[in-house]
């Protein structure tokens, strides 16, 4: 696994904890 796509998934996590902690 390539380290820039294990980067690219935590963005991700990030972005969605942060979307659902604006809904909230």
């Amino acid at each position: 696994m390539r380290p820039k796509k294990i980067i690219y998934m935590m963005i991700l996590d990030i972005i969605i904890m942060v979307a659902v902690g604006a809904c909230k």
